[in-house]
């Protein structure tokens, strides 16, 4: 039976390079499952692919502790502009890494295959007026290693500027993907992270919520979507959606002790709560999912846990109680500046604009073209550092010395 498309859909497709769809390959994948089931673990992967500068070794290292990000990413930064690292489920060797300048950023395992998020990386693209939006593409495969269907998501962005997707999930023929504010909302006027459902057999849009909705994270619960939208200096909110039109059933504050906004970084349900994990606090927070078999879901909040264990590591050194996040990265400053010299602070200026082109910050410029622009808000962040220099330099007894024998 032959499926039919919209011209938009059918347009979108034609576009899309022959080249850059790979091959179904006869190994490196499992036998085909039951309608409904996952696929089968793959095997016969190689030890190393690199494409571009993503590393996807097999087996994959120890997963990254959830949390921590702005977006959701089966991939770790590496320093120094030295590419990234995959560390995400397995990836079957059907999966292209980098199609043309796009970049395999997730991969979830969905019934009767795969769903792949590739994103244009950082460093090729901006986020400020005059640039577009990144551009970003969905590519769904069967077990046997077929590309059953590519999404460009960039052609149902509401604007075009301002706009990133930081989060996709497929739910059967459903995509649903957020197109979110790159920074502040009033950037964009605040039309901004409003979560989008497309049917993709049609590529028909299904509905749209209202701006402010969804950025980083969200989660596809039963006949229910769990999403949430804050940022540093803005309120945030953890809301509870339909999933069939959309339409918001509840709104549940985040009260952050330390930003009156805060955005979340990490959902994940846990039996009958909600954990919700925050950027700019230590621990999580909890919440009882309730009415969601009734028609009336909503949350209430069960407290604060300890968020979870890091990966184990071989060395043997004692583990140093949790501490708040800002104390732990004050100690550390005084540490790191108590037992060095001062500096030239354009000295310390250049790592930090390293960093930031690194972890894309300053996505579409290099830290010389850069300079000017954040070189006087960066000066404040070092002299910030220096003058906790001096001061725990001061607080070392006169009378401290150092072993040499």
């Amino acid at each position: 039976m032959i499926r039919r498309c919209s011209p938009l859909a059918l347009a979108a497709a034609m576009l899309i390079p022959s080249a850059s769809v790979a091959a179904p390959s006869p190994t490196g994948h499992g036998s085909t499952p039951k309608s409904g089931a996952l696929c089968a673990p793959p095997v016969d992967l190689p030890d190393l692919r690199v494409s571009g500068k993503l590393t996807v070794h097999s087996p994959v290292p120890t997963r990254l502790s959830p949390g921590g990000k702005r977006l959701r990413s089966h991939t770790k930064i590496l320093s120094q502009g030295r590419g990234r690292v995959w560390h995400g489920p397995e990836v079957p060797s059907f999966v292209p890494l980098t199609p043309g300048k796009l970049e395999l950023d997730i991969l979830d395992r969905v019934p009767g295959g795969y769903m792949a998020l590739y994103r244009e990386p950082f460093e090729s693209c901006g986020y400020d007026s005059n640039h577009p939006n990144c551009q970003s593409e969905v590519r769904i495969f069967d077990c046997a290693g077929k590309t059953t269907a590519v999404v460009p998501l960039n052609q149902y962005h509401s604007r075009k500027t301002h706009l990133e997707v930081q989060d996709a999930r497929l739910d059967g023929r459903v995509l649903y993907h957020n197109e979110a504010c790159i920074t502040y909302s009033r950037q964009a006027g605040g039309r901004c992270s409003s979560l989008v459902a497309v049917d993709v057999p049609t590529g028909k849009v299904l509905w749209r919520t209202r701006p402010l909705t969804s950025n980083n994270a969200f989660l596809v619960h039963g006949d229910h979507i769990i999403a949430g939208y804050g940022f540093t200096a803005e309120p945030s909110a953890i809301h509870v959606l339909r999933k069939k039109d959309g339409k918001r059933l509840s709104r549940t504050a985040l009260k952050t002790k330390a930003f009156p906004g805060g955005n979340h970084d990490a959902l994940s349900i846990e039996g009958s709560l909600l954990r919700v994990g925050v950027y700019e606090e230590w621990n999580d927070l909890t919440f009882r999912l309730l009415g969601f078999d009734k028609g009336k879901p909503h949350l209430a909040y069960a407290g604060a846990v300890a968020p979870p264990p890091a990966p184990k590591t071989d060395r043997k050194r004692r583990t140093p109680a949790p501490r708040p996040r800002r104390a732990r990265l004050l100690l550390r400053t005084q540490r790191r500046y108590a037992a060095r010299p001062a500096v030239d602070s354009n000295e310390l200026l250049k790592p930090h604009l390293a960093h930031l082109v690194a972890t894309g910050a300053l996505r579409h410029l290099d830290a010389d073209q850069h300079a000017r622009a954040v070189g006087h808000e960066l000066r404040k962040v070092v002299v910030d550092e220096r003058r906790l220099g001096r001061r725990a330099r001061r607080a070392r007894p006169r009378n401290q010395t150092t072993d040499v024998s």
